[in-house]
């Protein structure tokens, strides 16, 4: 649009469909209104987590969840610089804050991901495909797709 003597440059222009058939793109707008500036948005940053575990939160939870205040300071994090340190101390926390329940399933969950991986390390390739041959063989014939053609 050209820009009349009356206009200038801060204000916005203000937009009036030329064709009966025109439709705004943005909310509906009266003749004589202004349109309404948009505003940018702001990405929002993220918070990048440290591996350590937060030391309030546990001197928090530990009178109340029963973790030992001696254990904790002996494997401080401060004094140990290796990563499998603070990776132990880490997995010290949350077996401390887990429920026997959650211990023994992930207990258990290991012994029968343990004997998978060794039933599966006893049998070769060919055996695995023989087997798996098998199990499609055993499936019923409903399974297949019919052909679709005329007649």
């Amino acid at each position: 649009m050209a820009m009349t003597s009356k206009q200038s440059k801060d204000k916005p222009v203000k937009r009036i469909a030329s064709d009966d058939y025109e439709v705004p793109v943005a909310r509906f707008v009266l003749k004589g209104e202004e349109l309404p500036e948009r505003k940018k948005k702001t990405k929002k940053r993220r918070r990048i987590k440290s591996p350590e575990p937060d030391h309030e939160l546990v001197q928090k939870l530990s009178p109340k969840d029963g973790i030992d205040q001696s254990t904790l300071k002996e494997t401080d994090i401060g004094n140990e610089s290796t990563a499998e340190s603070r990776e132990k101390h880490a997995d010290e926390i949350a077996r401390s804050l887990k429920t026997p329940a959650e211990l023994k399933f992930e207990e258990d969950f290991a012994k029968r991901e343990l004997e998978i991986i060794k039933q599966r390390a006893k049998q070769t390739y060919r055996q695995n495909i023989g087997r798996f041959n098998d199990q499609l063989e055993k499936l019923p014939q409903h399974f297949d797709i019919p052909k679709v053609g005329p007649g």
